[in-house]
């Protein structure tokens, strides 16, 4: 791709959830499966990485466009279970503006905190997310270092 210039996701729409519109806070798993934000697609993105968990048919992708070490953007996609949703839709707002190597370290519990209101039988969809975005940070390309010369300070 030398010479062309990485698209960009599409810009985030604005917010019409409740909290946002009044500046309540917090939005719930309710708010973002209304208006899953950062759900877009990935192709374009500087690294991917998949999720699965086939016993019950979710699929998560997550895509990063990186600058300077930094996730510049987090997109995602995912199958139907509004927790899923939910949570990638968090992660991917939490996950902007972060150090790849925080991304990289991601941990459930980090997410499940961003949405306290996930039923417990789905908290399990968090370890999900954060694989996704680990993976994802993993496959960040790292620039390449030009060897060290002997003798040079």
């Amino acid at each position: 791709m030398t010479g062309q210039t990485r698209r960009r996701p599409p810009p985030l729409p604005p917010c019409t959830s409740a909290c946002c519109a009044t500046g309540a806070g917090r939005r719930t798993v309710g708010d973002r499966v209304r208006t899953t934000r950062w759900s877009a697609p990935t192709g374009d993105a500087d690294a991917c990485a998949e999720g699965t968990r086939p016993d019950e048919r979710l699929v998560l992708r997550v895509g990063l466009w990186v600058e300077g070490g930094t996730v510049a953007a987090a997109r995602f996609r995912a199958t139907t279970c509004a927790t899923l949703l939910a949570l990638a839709d968090a992660a991917c707002e939490w996950a902007e503006g972060r150090p790849v190597a925080e991304v990289a370290a991601v941990a459930p519990p980090v997410l499940l905190a961003l949405l306290p209101d996930v039923p417990e039988g789905r908290r399990d969809r968090a370890s999900l997310v954060a694989a996704a975005l680990r993976a994802a940070a993993s496959c960040v390309p790292r620039p390449i270092q030009p060897p060290e010369q002997e003798g040079a300070p």
